[in-house]
């Protein structure tokens, strides 16, 4: 328990702001999810309403994907280096945007070329390709591929 004490203690400072960070990318995500998942079951009369709702919710995600998995790493990384975290860490993709935007197409397609080739190396890239966003943010000069 000593581990768990002693890792707790050195991020007790910036903790609340990670979890703060966290939530707030989350509450920019949920709205186009409800909106479209509403669609969804209200649409069933109205095609139309599907149709809108799943804009929505496709140029939200090409717009809030990088906040979204960028964002939880740079805090989570920041936090474990500096024992600090600010909220606004969260929106640093805004000065890698492109980069994510297409490490995060990239990371995509390579996933569901191995998941094709069978299930188990699907699994094994996808755990390979986990720690991409935290590369990126120690080495923003490399490119996306």
């Amino acid at each position: 328990t000593s581990y768990y004490q002693e890792s707790f203690k050195s991020l007790k400072n910036g903790l609340g702001k990670f979890v703060l960070g966290l939530v707030s990318v989350y509450l920019l995500v949920l709205p186009i999810v409800i909106a479209y998942e509403l669609a969804i079951v209200e649409g069933q009369r109205n095609p139309s309403l599907i149709l809108i709702a799943l804009c929505l919710y496709l140029v939200g995600m090409f717009f809030l994907s990088p906040f979204y998995v960028y964002g939880p790493c740079a805090m989570a990384n920041e936090l474990v280096k500096t024992g600090q975290t600010k909220v606004s860490t969260v929106f640093e993709a805004r000065n890698n945007y492109m980069k994510i935007l297409g490490t995060l197409f990239l990371k995509g397609i390579y996933t569901l070329g191995w998941t094709l080739l069978l299930i188990v190396p699907g699994m094994i890239k996808s755990f390979s390709y986990s720690m991409t966003y935290f590369i990126i943010r120690e080495n923003p000069e490399m490119g996306s591929d």
